[in-house]
């Protein structure tokens, strides 16, 4: 999806192997269990942006100079509530999509919405080895 490198789950053990000299960024969506692997195929001065919590000490970026980029999507609409820049940019992303410029990053549908689904989804979730978004829709009648 744009990414010049990506370290497939199989190199989870040896983040090096497919980029031996290295990155200069990464976006992590699991951080709590790559953490020390972030910080081994970083370079120095890299950088990281993560949209979850880190679930430990980012401390072992120190010594390379790591910036350390948070990225949350309600950030706007938590702290500018009257400001509907996010309204219009999530319009435009909406209609990206629906033109097909840009590719949804869904991969699972579950419904009906019931406690199987969400079992289920759960699952899933839990076990670290789905790639994208699992969504449960259609509430029961």
């Amino acid at each position: 999806m744009g990414a010049d490198e990506v370290v497939p789950r199989e190199f989870a053990g040896d983040v090096k192997q497919p980029v031996p000299n290295g990155v200069d960024y990464v976006f992590t969506s699991f951080t709590p269990a790559n953490l020390e692997a972030i910080a081994d195929v970083l370079k120095p001065r890299g950088q990281v942006v993560s949209i979850d919590q880190s679930g430990g000490s980012i401390d072992v970026l120190k010594n390379k100079s790591i910036t350390w980029h948070w990225e949350l999507m309600f950030t706007r609409p938590l702290f500018e509530p009257h400001d509907y820049y996010q309204h219009q940019l999530l319009n435009e992303f909406s209609g990206m999509v629906d033109a097909g410029r840009i590719r949804s990053t869904l991969t699972t549908h579950i419904e009906p919405i019931n406690a199987e689904g969400l079992r289920r989804a759960h699952e899933l979730l839990e076990s670290s080895t789905i790639t994208g978004k699992v969504v449960l829709s259609h509430w029961p009648s």
